[in-house]
């Protein structure tokens, strides 16, 4: 189950382009960082809803629906009403 939802297409192809990275640990060698799970969908949720609220979502274009990372368990608001809200990691 854990393999198939990870390596589905569009998800393993964003978590490769926009949440690995190498970073140098200052001997010269290169160290491999990768964003946790609860990280990849609170950040594709908070990107999918900052293009709603400044107007820009087109439908197809954006993150994956899934999480539900807001509190109030309303996602959304109306397009264009600058109200994009907040995510609490401890």
């Amino acid at each position: 189950m854990v393999i198939e939802g990870l390596f589905a297409k569009r998800r393993f192809l964003d978590l490769l382009r926009d949440f690995l990275v190498f970073e140098d640990d200052g001997s010269g060698r290169l160290v491999k960082k990768m964003a946790g799970y609860h990280q990849f969908h609170a950040v594709q949720v908070a990107v999918e809803e900052t293009l709603r609220a400044a107007a820009l979502a087109r439908d197809g274009r954006v993150a994956e629906l899934g999480g539900h990372y807001e509190a109030s368990g309303k996602p959304g608001g109306k397009p264009g009403d600058r109200r994009v809200g907040a995510i609490w990691h401890t």
